[in-house]
């Protein structure tokens, strides 16, 4: 058993002990201190040294008579004589602005559009905000009809919308005009129609378009531009430029290239032409004709000619009567407008003269309506309408053209005859209204279901329906 240990011996013992830490705690404590003032002198005396220390002077340019091979020589090395620049300078990133859209070259302005969303990684969802405010004049009136309508989806429908109402028809093959086109003006001019045109084809090889670049030319430049084998577009470009100012350069080029007529390509040899009026002329001008001549009996004399009575010549018929057709009377709804989709419609096709067209059957329209763009092509023959102008709910007015009669269309291996007014419609290249409908009695119509039957000429027809399509 330990001794025991009296209460001021223990008291004596601590004292000691906590005496022995106060000196080893001081002694740690001047070590820092003297450490810590040691460094500071230490930065102090490099701040010195760098205040005092004199800044390089730049470095001597070169003179321009004795050391012009020099700069040359440093200027075109690897390195550069500029100092770099510190690793933490940014460029500044520049301002985008999306232009506005007023509703002209609507492809390039939504190629563009997708270009400046991707540059600030803007996402779908925030696009069509967006693009309300740059939008102006008529594309401004159609987008608040689209959303006040809640057309307006999503980005790529609004799209695929905008190209419908803005660009050009979709009866407009862009394959077919590539083909087709030819050089009528300027090879700036081709170039520009044709770059419009490629914009909107694709899976075309770049020999295709070469081909067709090259086979759309006027036969001068066409003919030059074979012979120097073109490898590119670009090379293309450039060489159809140097034919053209090479055939500007030289008088008659227009003439060459325009096709003469035959009557006097003929008798050129015998055409005296005027003297200009800048000339002084003695004499009046005058033309010298060779006329080939015919036997006496296929000679009609002047006086054999003898004007009739004015009592025998009939007069003029009458114009024809239209039926009076009052503007309220005459209805286009929006569907058949702008193609809106609705249960009071059904979207099928047709045939005329072999060719396929889009049909509405619209209840909601009074007439049955067609595109000119559609009768020109089909080279129907335009009758006189009675004048009347149909107001839309925009405040555009549409102004009837005129007017097709016993139109024979096969609508899904029946055939029909018909009866159409020319009016600007984009729902569709056909609208049936009512006009054709009161003719089916009766009628089982399920609008929901897309089918509707009736009887024709005695016979039950059921016409089947489409679901709409976006457009393209």
């Amino acid at each position: 058993m330990p001794p025991k240990t009296d209460l001021p011996d223990a008291i004596a013992n601590l004292a000691l002990q906590l005496q022995d830490i106060k000196q080893s705690l001081e002694t740690k404590i001047d070590n820092v201190s003297q450490t810590c003032s040691s460094s500071i002198s230490d930065l102090h005396a490099q701040i010195s040294r760098l205040e005092t220390r004199p800044s390089p002077a730049p470095p001597p340019l070169p003179s321009i008579l004795g050391k012009h091979s020099l700069a040359i020589t440093s200027s075109s090395s690897p390195e550069s004589s500029f100092p770099e620049s510190p690793a933490a300078f940014q460029p500044k990133t520049p301002k985008f602005h999306l232009l506005p859209f007023d509703g002209s070259i609507p492809h390039d302005w939504i190629f563009q559009a997708e270009q400046y969303f991707a540059f600030y990684s803007i996402t779908p969802p925030q696009r069509l905000p967006i693009a309300a405010f740059v939008m102006q004049g008529d594309a401004l009136t159609w987008f608040q009809w689209m959303h006040r309508n809640n057309q307006l989806l999503d980005w790529n429908s609004f799209t695929q919308a905008l190209e419908l109402r803005f660009g050009p028809s979709s009866f407009q093959n862009p394959y077919t005009a590539l083909f087709k086109l030819k050089q009528f003006g300027t090879v700036v001019q081709y170039q520009r129609e044709f770059e419009l045109l490629a914009n909107r084809v694709s899976g075309l090889t770049e020999d295709h378009l070469l081909n067709c670049f090259v086979s759309g030319r006027k036969p001068d430049i066409q003919t030059k531009m074979v012979i120097q084998c073109p490898t590119s577009l670009p090379h293309a470009l450039a060489l159809a430029k140097l034919i053209e100012a090479k055939l500007l350069a030289h008088p008659g080029f227009f003439n060459r290239s325009s096709t003469p007529n035959s009557f006097l390509s003929t008798s050129a040899s015998r055409l005296v032409l005027p003297t200009p009026p800048s000339r002084p002329c003695k004499t009046a001008p005058f033309l010298l004709l060779q006329v080939d001549e015919e036997p006496p009996d296929a000679l009609m004399t002047l006086e054999a000619v003898s004007s009739p009575p004015l009592s025998t010549i009939p007069l003029p018929p009458q114009p024809e009567a239209f039926d009076q057709i009052v503007s309220e009377d005459f209805h286009v709804s929006l569907h058949a407008l702008y193609g809106l989709t609705s249960v009071k419609c059904m979207r099928l096709q047709g045939i005329i003269n072999g060719h396929t067209f889009t049909v509405l059957i619209d209840s909601g329209s009074s007439h049955n309506l067609i595109q000119p763009r559609v009768a020109q092509f089909l080279h129907l023959a335009n009758e006189p309408a009675p004048p009347f102008v149909v107001t839309v709910g925009n405040g555009d007015s549409l102004k009837c053209l005129g007017q097709v009669k016993s139109i024979a269309m096969a609508i899904q291996e029946h055939l029909f005859s018909l009866d159409f007014f020319l009016l600007n419609v984009f729902g569709a290249d056909i609208i049936l209204g009512i006009q054709w409908l009161v003719q089916l009695v009766p009628i089982l119509a399920e609008f929901s279901q897309l089918y509707m039957s009736f009887l024709h000429n005695g016979q039950t027809i059921t016409l089947q329906g489409k679901n709409a399509t976006k457009p393209t």
